[in-house]
């Protein structure tokens, strides 16, 4: 298990993806196509998840629409009740050592045989390989309280934003309930990685080299080669990488602030 603290959720996210990407040895690295991973599960300690470090969507180049999407692929419309049933049971219970867990979606779609090998992604509707990769979310309220989260996998420059930002949402909810202006939480990744597709967009947010980054080759790749233009993911981070250029941000980006649980 690699143990990391940080103090906020924007020194979690970049402080893990800029681990991984200039200071990990590629001989520690676990790489297979253009992703590269940590070579062990992570277990992350964030101080105080209930400052929102006035971030957005954009800075993993997603708009409000695909908040909304995460929320509906695992939670159910019932989540925010849940945590208010949550944190009365809790308070009734005091002072024990309880941990509420709210049970993940679990995968839409099964195992589908095709002439080759058995597709784990389903049809139509696309599922998780492997399993879901948001798995359980829980707080705690006492001896202190907590938010904590365990991803199954997560491709941390993308979609760990989202889980950190739903950490966050349950904590306020949390705070605001028990008059907490300040929560430490957890979030335990099975598998982190990232994407060198991703990196393209990231590394450019940020002005970071590429030449010493650990995924440099995939990364020049994709940037330049148009060949690769007509690839979904390729052609999407080259737009927001082209809405950052021109106007200094992704447009339709949502502050944190703005995001809701309700859906």
């Amino acid at each position: 298990m690699i143990t990391r603290k940080f103090p906020t959720i924007l020194t979690a996210w970049r402080g893990l993806i800029e681990e991984l990407a200039y200071k990990t040895p590629p001989s520690r690295a676990v790489k297979w196509g253009v992703n590269a991973c940590y070579p062990d599960m992570l277990q992350i300690e964030i101080e105080d998840i209930l400052n929102d470090d006035q971030l957005e969507t954009g800075l993993a180049s997603f708009t409000k629409g695909r908040w909304s999407r995460f929320l509906r692929t695992y939670l159910r419309p019932d989540f925010p009740q849940w945590i208010e049933a949550a944190i009365a049971r809790l308070k009734e219970c005091a002072p024990r050592p309880y941990v509420e867990s709210y049970s993940i979606n679990i995968n839409e779609t099964p195992p589908k045989l095709t002439q080759s090998r058995i597709n784990y992604s389903g049809g139509g509707r696309r599922g998780h390989n492997h399993g879901s990769c948001l798995s359980s979310v829980q707080f705690r309220l006492y001896p202190k309280p907590r938010v904590i989260l365990y991803s199954r996998a997560c491709c941390i420059d993308k979609a760990g934003l989202l889980d950190l930002f739903l950490m966050h949402h349950l904590a306020l909810r949390v705070g605001e309930s028990i008059k907490k202006e300040k929560m430490p939480a957890t979030w335990i990744l099975s598998m982190g990685f990232i994407s060198a597709i991703t990196q393209v967009f990231y590394t450019y947010q940020f002005k970071l080299p590429t030449d010493t980054h650990l995924l440099h080759k995939a990364i020049a790749r994709f940037a330049q080669q148009e060949s690769y233009s007509k690839y979904g993911p390729v052609r999407r981070i080259r737009k927001r990488k082209e809405e950052f250029k021109n106007h200094g941000r992704v447009l339709k980006s949502v502050p944190v602030s703005e995001l809701s649980l309700e859906f």
